[in-house]
């Protein structure tokens, strides 16, 4: 994966708990296994001004089909009441809630486009939970063993999207007023991460991927604290996120930064010294920058 350092991702499967559940008087135990694992729901680069439409799925639960054999399996050989009391067994033992009632699915359309001159590389990632359950009944005459998957989409999201302004395949020779990145910021909202690249320029630190720009009114460190806009986050990741919220708090990480980058940042550590506010609202990028 490309893009994620300093964020809890890993590659497979994560084995997380594992826990049983004495059924019948004891007759019979249901195992879990845990497992957690990173999911790509979207991989595609576009390049030299090409465009791309694509429609997300936002999911949260486990999906209608897997619900209505895990019901079938509840009532039946488990002898449970429904699949609220095994959920609320299950969130018991492991220590976490897990949600085994809840099925949302939307899709909905959106458009991305590469630079004229440059690409644009779309990396989306959400978490999944495996629930690995094994059955076993040593009742006489009873049901034979069995054992299933179930996938339960969390809320955890991953945005490792990034562009690049020239492409040396687009051909375009020097581009003028050609911008680099002086670094990047991975920008935790909520259960949801992306990585934000920086420019710092005309003493102030311009966040293009999320058409904002930061004040000099705040102590800078390698961790803040901002208040973003909803406006301020691209539309197919608040979507993802299914959060109707019009501001969001954001913590900022610094993951890399040119000399000139930190040199701007102690100036305005040592300038705003005195009255630097831990939080701060940071100001709306306008086009003509």
């Amino acid at each position: 994966m490309d893009d994620l350092e300093g964020i809890d991702l890993y590659i497979g499967t994560k084995m997380v708990s594992q826990f049983s559940i004495n059924l019948h008087n004891g007759a019979a135990t249901l195992t879990c296994d845990i497992g957690e694992r990173w999911e790509e729901i979207l991989a595609r680069t576009i390049k030299c001004g090409g465009q791309f439409t694509r429609t997300l799925k936002s999911r949260r639960g486990i999906s209608i089909s897997e619900k209505t054999n895990l019901a079938a399996a509840v009532t039946g050989s488990l002898g449970l009441k429904g699949i609220a009391e095994l959920q609320s067994k299950m969130s018991g033992e492991f220590g976490r809630t897990v949600n085994l009632e809840e099925s949302l699915e939307v899709e909905d359309a959106y458009h991305f486009e590469a630079p004229k001159c440059g690409r644009r590389v779309i990396k989306l990632y959400q978490q999944q939970r495996h629930l690995f359950l094994r059955f076993e009944d040593r009742r006489v005459f009873r049901n034979t063993p069995w054992s299933d998957v179930f996938i339960e989409w969390l809320d955890r999201i991953h945005d490792g999207s990034r562009v690049v302004d020239n492409d040396p395949d687009c051909r375009c020779g020097t581009v003028e007023n050609e911008r680099k990145s002086d670094g990047r910021f991975l920008v935790t909202v909520g259960n949801t991460t992306l990585v934000a690249r920086f420019e710092a320029r005309n003493g102030q630190i311009y966040l293009p991927d999320l058409r904002a720009r930061l004040p000099t009114s705040f102590s800078w460190k390698n961790r803040f604290t901002v208040n973003l806009e909803r406006r301020m986050l691209p539309d197919y990741l608040l979507f993802l996120m299914r959060d109707e919220a019009t501001s969001f708090r954001a913590e900022f990480a610094l993951l890399d930064a040119s000399e000139q980058a930190v040199g701007l940042f102690e100036q305005m550590v040592e300038s705003d010294y005195v009255a630097a506010p831990v939080e701060a609202t940071v100001n709306v990028l306008k086009e003509e920058t």
